[in-house]
């Protein structure tokens, strides 16, 4: 059976989150974070946030810095309206790559990753 990665990355970051002193559960995290890290780039927007804040909890902030570089690299931006979004708002979606799905969890990531980022602003508003 072959698992997506989008949805790895839904169970790395659950994993951290629902048992956070499990030392088996960290190790698991770690070892699929390590693979979704080398494999980034074909993660989607949501994807890629909820990597940024696993491997952020996994105490690899630098390359919690890079994945949100690579975020940063796919902002849809309105300079005009002072707005930043990820994700589709149109056509046939799915929950790794909707607007609000993957702006929210981009910001989550910045407030952890990022935290002086001028784009949390943008995501925001």
């Amino acid at each position: 059976m072959t698992v997506r990665p989008d949805l790895l990355c839904a169970v790395t970051a659950s994993l951290l989150d629902a048992l956070p002193g499990d030392e088996k559960a960290r190790g698991l995290a770690a070892r699929i974070a390590g693979y979704l890290y080398e494999r980034r780039e074909n993660l989607g927007a949501t994807s890629r946030a909820l990597l940024a804040v696993a491997l952020h909890r996994l105490g690899r902030k630098e390359e919690a810095g890079i994945v949100c570089e690579n975020l940063t690299d796919h902002a849809l931006l309105d300079k005009e309206n002072g707005t930043c979004r990820f994700g589709r708002v149109s056509g046939y979606r799915h929950w790794w790559n909707d607007a609000v799905e993957a702006t929210s969890a981009t910001l989550r990531a910045y407030l952890l990753v990022e935290p002086k980022s001028e784009m949390i602003p943008m995501m925001v508003k």
